[in-house]
C-alpha cells in the first residue's frame, strides 16, 4: 500500500459507537454493466471524463490532480492494481474489494475529522504522534482514501453489480464517519493530555467489536439493504 495510507490506516475500524447494521434478506439483483471491466478502465473513466461524475467526485478528482504531482498519483493508480489483483485470484472476488473499499473509507474520513481540529489540538497531535499527522499528511489521506473508494465503489457496482441504495457500503459509510468525528472529538478533549492519551483514543477503543462489523458486512449478498441500527445483535 501507498505509504500514507500505510501511515493513516492504522486509524481505521477503531471506533465503534452503539450501531449494528442489521441485514435484511430481501435482495433486489440487477445484472452488472461491465463484467469484463479493469481497473485501469475503471481509473480511466474518473480521470478522463470527469464530466460524468458527481460534483463532489469531480471536485475530489481536481484536487487530486492539482495537489499530487505525477509519481503520487502512480502510487495510487498501482495500488488500485493490486487490489485488482487480489480480487482476480480470490474465490470470491468481492471480499477483497469491500476491505479495500472499507479502508479508504475510514482513511479518508479520519483524516478528514482531524484536519477540521483546530490548529492547537492538531499541533499538540502532530508533536506527540509525529510528522504523520502534518496538514499535508492528513490531505494526502483524505483525498487518497476519497479517490480509491470512488473508483472501487464504481468498478464493484460495474463488474459486478455490488451497489445498490441502503446496501452494505452505505451501512459502513455512516458508522466510519460517527467514528472519525467521535475519535477527532475525543482527540480534542484529551489535547491538554499527555501523548499515551493520544494512543489509547485512536488505537484501542471498540476494535475488536468495529472488526466483527467489518466480517459481517463483507458477507451481506449483493444489493441487500443493510440499514444501521441502535440495537446491537
Amino acid at each position: 500500500m501507498g505509504k500514507g495510507i500505510i501511515v493513516i490506516l492504522a486509524f481505521g475500524a477503531i471506533v465503534l459507537m452503539t450501531y449494528s447494521c442489521r441485514v435484511l434478506y430481501h435482495i433486489n439483483r440487477l445484472k452488472p454493466t461491465a463484467p469484463g471491466l479493469t481497473i485501469q478502465e475503471a481509473w480511466d473513466y474518473w480521470w478522463y471524463n470527469k464530466d460524468q461524475l458527481s460534483e463532489t467526485n469531480q471536485r475530489i478528482v481536481d484536487l487530486v490532480q492539482r495537489k499530487f504531482d505525477p509519481s503520487a498519483i502512480e502510487k495510487i493508480r498501482e495500488e488500485l492494481y493490486e487490489i485488482e489483483e487480489v480480487s482476480n485470484k480470490a474465490a470470491e472476488p468481492l471480499i477483497p474489494l469491500r476491505k479495500a473499499i472499507m479502508d479508504a473509507v475510514d482513511t479518508s474520513f479520519i483524516n478528514e475529522a482531524i484536519l477540521n481540529l483546530d490548529e492547537k489540538v492538531k499541533k499538540k497531535i502532530q508533536n506527540t504522534l509525529g510528522d504523520q499527522f502534518s496538514d499535508d499528511m492528513l490531505v494526502w489521506g483524505y483525498l487518497t482514501g476519497n479517490i480509491m473508494s470512488g473508483i472501487l465503489r464504481w468498478y464493484s457496482w460495474q463488474k459486478y453489480g455490488d451497489a445498490s441504495e441502503d446496501d452494505w457500503y452505505t451501512c459502513y459509510i455512516e458508522v466510519s464517519k460517527e467514528n472519525a468525528n467521535n475519535t477527532a472529538q475525543m482527540l480534542k478533549e484529551h489535547a491538554a493530555n499527555e501523548g499515551a492519551q493520544f494512543h489509547a483514543i485512536l488505537y484501542k477503543p471498540w476494535k475488536q467489536a468495529m472488526e466483527q462489523l467489518r466480517e459481517k458486512l463483507l458477507k451481506v449478498p449483493i444489493q441487500t439493504p443493510v440499514p444501521k441500527s441502535t440495537n446491537e445483535e
